[in-house]
């Protein structure tokens, strides 16, 4: 269609075109809007069309204009047609048409039966986080991809959801890092999965981690990008030092490591049944490191090889993912 949208909710003849979809698909429960014009009437229309709708993800889509209301007054038309349905929300706003705080409280606060809510990056600078006091209290998984949202959303969750939330994925600010953490380890002790982006800050590595009081914790995601040659190991070491009994999916990304990390894997996690390694590099930690260029420091085959050793330590192992290689256990 015209204008680079990819398909346009609002036309006749896509409303058609989903009439004659309902009629074969009546049960069609997920749907994934992207890159779409999209306005109030097409969600009333889906909603008749598929009324066992209640997942809904928004991305990049453009919310159509409509004469004499104001964008406020047709994200509030909208929540309140989701309201009665939409359990599952996912939303990422268009780059160029970027939501600000008072359009996302005028959509979620009408989501009473909201248990699940994903947020991406494309808000308006001045989203910080308040939009989150408007999510009911049965919400139970909240993922955030902004780093601007993290200690107000942490708040907010605090007062409202630090019973029901068990699912919950943020990205840190390297000077927020060890505050972030410690709210969520003393606060959301139902929590099953975690997944955090941790930037390095020397300050953490003399403190206990906090990851270690969730009791529950079974899934534990730590992206690692922002680690250097200088600091091999030390972010997961912190992370895990303290012990994780209950996790059994451990999951490790953009990170150095050399054998002491996997030993430590080994011994404090030992629930673990499922590790995923994404784009890892081993470093060597052979006495004659000194002196050796960066290739030679992540392809030295002996380190390699005792990595691999630890890894077969690993008794209750069931599943290894190593980049783009899947290997599971059968026994």
């Amino acid at each position: 269609m015209s204008n680079g949208w990819l398909y346009d909710f609002t036309d006749d003849q896509t409303i058609a075109n989903l009439e004659n979809i309902s009629k074969r698909c009546p049960n069609i429960k997920c749907l994934h809007m992207s890159h779409s014009v999209i306005d109030v009437n097409c969600f009333q229309v889906l909603f008749r069309l598929f009324p066992g709708l209640e997942c809904l993800h928004l991305k990049s889509n453009y919310v159509k204009e409509v004469p004499n209301q104001t964008p406020l007054e047709v994200w509030q038309s909208i929540g309140k047609v989701l309201a009665p349905a939409v359990i599952h929300l996912s939303i990422d706003p268009h780059y160029e048409y970027r939501m600000k705080e008072c359009h996302l409280k005028a959509l979620i606060q009408p989501l009473q039966y909201l248990e699940e809510l994903r947020v991406g990056t494309h808000f308006d600078r001045e989203v910080v986080g308040h939009f989150i006091s408007f999510l009911p209290k049965r919400c139970k998984v909240f993922y955030s991809l902004g780093r601007e949202l993290l200690l107000e959303s942490l708040g907010h969750l605090m007062r409202n959801q630090s019973q029901s939330l068990t699912h919950l994925s943020f990205f840190t600010n390297s000077l927020r890092t060890t505050e972030a953490l410690t709210k969520i380890g003393h606060n959301f002790k139902n929590l099953v999965k975690l997944k955090i982006n941790l930037s390095f800050n020397e300050i953490i590595l003399t403190s206990s981690s906090p990851i270690s009081e969730l009791k529950q914790l079974l899934e534990f995601s730590v992206d690692l990008n922002t680690f250097s040659d200088s600091h091999v190991d030390d972010g997961l070491i912190w992370c895990i030092k303290d012990g994780l009994p209950s996790v059994k999916v451990l999951e490790v990304s953009r990170a150095c490591l050399s054998t002491r990390a996997f030993n430590a894997i080994n011994y404090c996690l030992p629930q673990l049944n499922k590790l995923l390694l994404k784009t890892i590099e081993i470093q060597c930690v052979c006495d004659s490191i000194e002196g050796r260029d960066r290739t030679e420091r992540y392809n030295c085959t002996a380190c390699k090889q005792r990595c691999w050793q630890s890894v077969a330590n690993f008794g209750q192992l069931r599943e290894l993912h190593c980049l783009s290689y899947y290997f599971r256990s059968d026994r």
